[in-house]
């Protein structure tokens, strides 16, 4: 599967970021996996006109973050994170049930919360993840989100 190149992904600073398109501005690999979950993150659920189900509640969440101590903010960072892995998955046997063709590393298997962290100066959340493929490849990947 290939889609059209908006992310780049630092293997370096695990810092994924929006991109100027390379490779034809196209990726592919695990490249597609990262890409489909930083868009979801930073996608409010149901603010995509063509697919109203994209998107994560991420942006709920951190919205109201300083209403939460830091115990209960990370219990339900781990539950927006599930909701999306259930996400993920079920679009992967729809595109499989249309026959469309995923490598293992384009299909997520697990997906959990390693860290996060919030900088009230700067009101900057920083959430690192880890990804596991099909093809049993861990990514980590840092989204940082703002309030």
């Amino acid at each position: 599967m290939k889609d059209i190149q908006l992310v780049n992904f630092a293997n370096t600073t695990k810092l994924a970021y929006l991109a100027t398109p390379v490779n034809n501005g196209y990726v592919t690999g695990t490249d597609y996996l990262v890409q489909k979950i930083t868009k979801r993150i930073l996608t409010e659920k149901g603010t995509n006109g063509f697919e109203s189900s994209v998107g994560s509640t991420f942006h709920k969440l951190l919205g109201s973050a300083d209403s939460y101590d830091s115990a209960v903010l990370e219990t339900y960072v781990n539950v927006a994170v599930k909701e999306l892995l259930d996400d993920l998955k079920s679009e992967q046997s729809l595109l499989e049930d249309d026959d469309a063709t995923l490598s293992n590393d384009e299909k997520i298997y697990d997906i959990s919360v390693s860290t996060v962290t919030y900088d009230p100066l700067t009101t900057k959340w920083t959430i690192i993840l880890d990804i596991l493929t099909e093809s049993n490849k861990s990514i980590k990947i840092q989204v940082p989100l703002t309030i």
